[in-house]
Order: C-alpha cells, then structure tokens, then sequence
C-alpha cells in the first residue's frame, strides 16, 4: 500500500505581493514503514535525473525572456534536490517545484507531471507493483 501527502505551508509578509509557500511531500510505502526518497522509486544506475529534467523542461516555455530560461535550465537541471518535492500520484509522478526555482516571483510554485509509463525502465524493483496496489 502506498499513502501520498502534500502539505502547503504558507505564510504572509506586510508589504509582500503574495504569500510564501513551501511544500512538503510524503510517498509512503505501508508496508514497508517507510518514506520514499526518489532514488527509492528509481533503479540504481538509471539515468532517471536526465528524464526528469528533459521532461519537466519540454512543460515549461522556454522563449519567454533569456532570464526564464536561465531559471527554467537551472531550477530543473539534473540534480536530485530539483526534484525533491514528489509525489505518486495514480497516473503520474508529479513533481512540484518550490517558489522562484522554475518561475519569476509572481508565479505560484509550478508543478510537472510526468506518466508512468514513461518512467517504467527507470523504475526500481518492486515500484511498480506499489504504484499499481
């Protein structure tokens, strides 16, 4: 069994455009006791980093402004900690950014959705069965 949780904290500055929100997501695996890290649900030696990064960038417009794509390149280049923010969704891997990381400052934190059956090779053992139980 798999148990998924986002949990938003938001907090208010006077004189601040709009809030400040980080997220905080939790992949379960019940019966195993234990929180689901991302190199968890990817097998070892997969390049998973690499389709993470291409797929979260082909979501993102990319001709915006020489200063967007700098951020979108950086904010979603192929290191784990772009991409801690995760969750195991039904269908999807969904991924959600922190403020500013993908976006400019008006932006609410962005997500990515990526399918499971893109991800299948790059899956570790077992993960699959506790995506489909």
């Amino acid at each position: 069994k798999l148990a998924v949780l986002r949990v938003d904290c938001t907090s208010s500055q006077a004189g601040v455009a709009r809030p400040t929100t980080v997220t905080h997501t939790f992949n379960c695996d019940l019966a195993r006791a234990r929180i689901l890290t991302l190199q968890d649900v990817f097998g070892r030696g997969s390049a998973y980093l690499d389709l993470l990064t291409t797929a979260a960038r082909s979501q993102f417009p990319t001709d915006a402004t020489p200063t967007a794509d700098q951020t979108v390149a950086q904010g979603t280049a192929p290191v784990a900690d772009n991409f801690k923010a995760f969750l195991l969704d039904r269908t999807a891997l969904v991924v959600v950014f922190p403020d500013f990381q993908v976006a400019p400052g008006s932006a609410a934190a962005p997500q990515v959705s990526i399918s499971y059956e893109d991800l299948q090779r790059y899956l570790a053992p077992g993960i699959s069965d506790l995506l489909t139980g």
